[in-house]
């Protein structure tokens, strides 16, 4: 029954329900009435539809289904004479028009039957949307999807503004949309979005500035120095007092190690003296040290450190340079004052000098030289040295024979090591002459003029290496440079897609009048299979040319004649050839693609014999001959 018919049967048949004011009493029983009723004669109380029931008790004496005793049904009726219609067999509905299981509040209907387009369940925000119900998923779409009176809610992404694309964002530029904007980040928390070095996984160092975010400037900066308690300010102080520091601070040294901090002339910088103290902290007393061998300190001065007149024998130091015992000679101790080489001359000097360097404790010749120039010129030696910071040697100046006399002079500088005129401190490759401060730069891949720079105001250009030989290289081999790198060819373009092979590269213009052999191996049941390609991307232009080749047919071509009579249905000979001339580059022309053969019957009708046929069907196609 229709939801219509329903309700008006409702409407219209529960005035009826008043028949029941004839309703036989729930105490008394049908039978005690018939009784009553036989007493009053057989008419009284007739049964006009013969349902059991009086018509002083049945609601509608004329339909047996209609009776107190009878079960309710959704009619619109009061079958069991209650005075009630379609008791308890009504339900709430309501429309669904977009059929997602979900209805129209607005559209409730109380019914015996479920009409088609209704559901039980109502909910639906929008019935016109099968997406739109209170089961969705809500999706970021600017609706409410799950019709929960809340839009886009737990898919909106919380992100910030990352100007320095150093992977966090300024909190003050949170915003929240339905996927991560350009520029943007999930993470907040940098906290000056102008300088990529500046955020929370940054490595604090001595700057100045609060470089992780956490709102302390330098703590445990990655740079700090260690610096030491310095007493007596001698440039040392002691390991127990080390501290890390972005500065040094006030009475503080850079270096350690000093074995008593309240003198200042006891510490690792100092040489040994005869004074029966342990001068350089190195845990012995006038170690080795034979303190009459030497006239003076020079201490760790450059320039000239020995000047002076021979007039006597003084220490009487031999040397390997010596041609006579005994010679006169000016001994000082020189400590280095860092590592690297030194060179010592006795230049200027008024007579024809020898120069040697020995072990503190002057026990061992560690070199000497007479005569740097040689011949006319030996009035000159000269030596270099190589020593390590706080390293003391004897310098030691005699004559080159006992006649010899006047003024001496020993100078020692920094090493210039190639002779360009500048000492190894200076020079930033001193085993080079070309390279010193102010040479021209060079196109060499090294820094000439030591500006920590290589190759700079060199014009560059881009090279590409070349594998194959054919002029182009593979992109992805690209370098800037002055020049190609030592010792190989590379070209000045790229675009090479096949860099094995010279054949192919973007300068292929002509067609070759074979096929190109290219080819590639397989391993095969005899040995490798050499397989030959005939469509490749030949001028790298990111598609294949497909070459038909130049082979031709006769234009009269024939399956028949050329492979005979079909043996099968569905045979097939490939040809793969140009119909009459082959055509040249970029002209069309019919191309004969293969021979299929065909076998039916024909006849087999009244009085007619059926008969095979065996014939071939010619595939051809127009084609433009390709070349590239």
């Amino acid at each position: 029954m229709s939801l219509s018919r329903s309700l008006f049967a409702f409407l219209f048949i529960s005035p009826m329900v008043g028949c029941g004011s004839d309703k036989v009493p729930d105490d008394v029983s049908v039978d005690t009435v018939a009784d009553a009723d036989a007493d009053s004669g057989p008419d009284s109380d007739p049964d006009a539809d013969d349902d059991g029931y009086p018509a002083s008790t049945d609601c509608d004496d004329d339909n047996a289904e209609i009776n107190p005793g009878a079960e309710e049904v959704c009619d619109g009726l009061d079958n069991n004479c209650d005075d009630q219609v379609d008791e308890d067999l009504f339900q709430t509905v309501y429309a669904d028009a977009d059929d997602d299981g979900f209805g129209d509040p607005d559209t409730v209907a109380d019914v015996c039957e479920m009409p088609e387009g209704y559901v039980a369940a109502a909910g639906d925000c929008d019935d016109t949307n099968i997406d739109i119900n209170p089961l969705a998923a809500e999706v970021c779409d600017g609706v409410d999807n799950n019709c929960d009176d809340l839009t886009d809610e737990g898919t909106l992404i919380v992100s910030y503004a990352d100007v320095d694309g150093d992977g966090f964002g300024d909190e003050e530029t949170r915003t929240e949309t339905c996927e991560v904007p350009d520029g943007n980040v999930e993470t907040a928390g940098d906290c000056d979005d102008a300088d990529e070095l500046i955020h929370p996984d940054a490595d604090e160092v001595c700057d100045g500035s609060d470089n992780n975010c956490d709102d302390v400037t330098d703590e445990d900066a990655i740079d700090r120095g260690t610096f030491y308690v310095d007493e007596d300010g001698d440039g040392y102080g002691t390991e127990a007092s080390a501290e890390l520091s972005c500065e040094m601070p006030e009475g503080y040294a850079a270096a350690a190690g000093d074995c008593n901090d309240d003198a200042a002339d006891i510490s690792p910088g100092l040489a040994e003296a005869c004074d029966g103290l342990d001068t350089d902290c190195d845990g012995e007393t006038d170690e080795d040290y034979v303190c009459e061998c030497y006239d003076d300190d020079a201490m760790s001065e450059l320039g000239e450190i020995m000047y002076g007149v021979i007039e006597d024998e003084t220490d009487d130091l031999t040397t390997d340079c010596e041609d006579e015992e005994e010679l006169s000679d000016a001994a000082v101790l020189w400590t280095a004052p860092r590592t690297g080489r030194y060179t010592l001359s006795t230049l200027g000097s008024d007579f024809d000098t020898i120069l040697s360097v020995q072990s503190p404790d002057c026990g061992e010749e560690l070199d000497c030289n007479d005569n740097w120039f040689g011949g006319m010129f030996g009035t000159h030696s000269r030596m270099n040295v190589s020593l390590e910071e706080g390293e003391s040697i004897v310098i030691v100046v005699s004559p080159y024979d006992s006649s010899e006399e006047g003024v001496y002079r020993v100078s020692i500088e920094n090493a210039d090591m190639d002779g360009d005129g500048y000492d190894e401190v200076e020079d930033c490759n001193d085993s080079d002459a070309d390279t010193y401060p102010g040479a021209d730069e060079i196109c060499d891949g090294a820094d000439n003029d030591c500006d920590t720079a290589i190759d700079e105001g060199l014009e560059t250009r881009t090279f590409y290496v070349d594998e194959d030989d054919d002029t182009y290289g593979d992109d992805d081999t690209a370098y800037e440079s002055c020049e190609p790198w030592a010792f190989s060819e590379d070209v000045l373009r790229g675009g090479d897609c096949e860099d094995s092979n010279a054949a192919v590269n973007p300068g292929v213009t002509g067609w070759f009048s074979d096929y190109y052999s290219y080819f590639y191996s397989t391993p095969g049941p005899f040995g490798p299979l050499i397989i030959f390609v005939d469509s490749f991307d030949y001028d790298c232009s990111g598609s294949e040319e497909t070459r038909w080749g130049t082979d031709s047919v006769s234009s009269s071509f024939s399956c028949g004649e050329e492979f005979g009579v079909a043996a099968y249905d569905g045979e097939i000979e490939t040809v793969g050839a140009w119909s009459g001339m082959t055509p040249e580059c970029g002209e069309s022309g019919t191309y004969v693609i293969k021979c299929e053969g065909v076998v039916y019957t024909t006849g087999g009708g009244w009085l007619e014999p059926e008969v095979t046929v065996r014939t071939w069907s010619l595939d051809t196609a127009t084609r433009t001959q390709t070349c590239h």
